[in-house]
């Protein structure tokens, strides 16, 4: 039974028990759906919608239709008095209450404040705030100023329509520049102190870059348009862009644009990190304020990401393992739930200066260093003391080997695993770093 016509859920439950003292509007058109033809609504279905406890109905046509039809069931006694006088006893006191018969028109005196910077500030701020980051391999935050080369692909950088969602200026939404704003590829450019190379297919990249960002995800959709399975997949043509991007041997990142949880979990681990941003609207600057580390991630899922399609609907997981529980979300200041459990590193520096005479580590080959209290800082629960003495910490990390285009005498950014070594056999303690003194600098 269509929600419209169930009187005991509105008129017993809703209004009844629950003391809801509001008004109970329809969707567009939605009567029209309670006898399974939509094109239009009868006299039966008025009366079941009415008798149920819908207070205000919304429809597109067919206005004086429905009020000669009610009027009908009324003087039939179908539809009893006290369900009118409920219906327009709730409206006039809620329009009272919200002052609208003594202010019935918007302040226009505030029109010229639409759209102004400090609104535009107030959704940057809101943007960055719930970027989540659901994997990192330590290729996150970028460097702005440490001359990193980066890489820029995918269907949803440089589309402020996309990154809009539906809703916005048009009913389903669309694609292209549709409104003013910040593209997250123009974020990045923003952002970075080196130059970024963009290509929407990844067509260009090479080994020569630190890293590369591929923002995918969702087109634009409202209501229907975007309810079917192969909707929550992410595009064969923005895969095989992340394909592109790895072949070249780079880290990449992937940020997810989309108005839900998609079905990633059969290719997150080719990933080196991956940021859900929802649909960021306008102000893409808010997630690379996120990507470039000025705001560290805060933003936790409010609900449950799925393995699959073929697991939803999920709620808190169901008693089934997800693939992110809801509440779930990395941070790069904060351990991850696993406290104690080494933690991988990126080094913030992409090259180090060997010395002549020294070599270059290839893939596979430890070294170890030692790094104290002014190459760490110490983000553990323990302590919140910056006065605390931290004990020494051994760095061993597996080096990548040079890529072409790399100056000569270099070595790229490197995965690391920090051990708290004052206390054998203790467990590794989480540490963010700040910088790492290797020992040919």
């Amino acid at each position: 039974m269509k929600m419209h016509a169930q009187e005991y859920l509105i008129n017993d439950v809703l209004k009844g028990e629950l003391g809801f003292d509001g008004i109970v509007i329809s969707d567009y058109d939605a009567i029209h759906q309670i006898d399974g033809d939509d094109e239009t609504f009868t006299s039966a279905e008025v009366r079941a919608s009415v008798n149920a406890g819908i207070d205000m109905i919304m429809l597109s046509r067919g206005h004086e239709k429905f009020l000669r039809s009610l009027r009908a069931e009324v003087e039939a006694g179908r539809v009893p008095m006290r369900r009118i006088d409920d219906a327009t006893r709730r409206i006039p006191t809620k329009k009272f209450e919200l002052g609208l018969f003594e202010r019935p028109f918007a302040q226009r005196d505030l029109l010229f404040t639409v759209g102004s910077p400090e609104h535009r500030e107030l959704a940057r701020q809101a943007v960055r705030q719930s970027q989540v980051l659901l994997e990192n391999d330590g290729v996150l935050p970028l460097s702005p100023d440490d001359g990193e080369k980066l890489f820029v692909a995918g269907s949803n950088a440089d589309d402020i329509g996309n990154q809009s969602g539906g809703w916005t200026i048009s009913w389903q939404g669309s694609g292209g520049a549709i409104t003013e704003g910040t593209t997250i590829l123009e974020g990045i450019r923003r952002a970075s102190e080196s130059p970024v190379t963009y290509d929407r297919r990844g067509n260009g990249i090479d080994g020569s870059y630190d890293a590369a960002v591929a923002v995918v995800g969702e087109k634009p959709y409202a209501e229907y348009r975007g309810d079917r399975p192969g909707d929550l997949e992410i595009s064969q043509r923005d895969l095989d862009t992340i394909e592109r991007l790895r072949s070249a041997g780079v880290p990449v990142i992937v940020v997810l644009v989309s108005g839900r949880p998609m079905d990633v979990a059969d290719r997150v681990d080719d990933w080196n990190a991956l940021l859900a941003s929802w649909i960021p609207g306008t102000q893409g600057g808010g997630v690379t304020d996120v990507l470039f580390g000025e705001h560290d991630p805060t933003g936790k899922l409010p609900v449950t990401w799925m393995r699959s399609f073929e697991q939803q609907p999920i709620n808190g997981g169901d008693g089934r393992k997800p693939l992110y529980p809801r509440g779930y979300g990395l941070s790069y200041s904060r351990c991850s739930e696993s406290q104690g459990a080494p933690v991988r590193l990126r080094q913030p520096k992409p090259h180090r200066k060997v010395p002549p005479g020294s070599t270059t580590p290839e893939r596979g080959d430890p070294h170890r260093c030692e790094a104290g209290r002014a190459d760490f800082e110490r983000t553990n629960s323990e302590t919140t003391n910056a006065s605390t003495p931290i004990p020494p910490a051994t760095m061993k990390a597996v080096r990548r080997p040079v890529a072409s285009g790399v100056p000569a005498g270099s070595v790229l950014p490197s995965e690391a695993t920090v051990m708290n070594t004052a206390v054998p056999n203790a467990p590794a303690t989480c540490w963010r770093v700040d910088r790492i003194a290797l020992p040919w600098e």
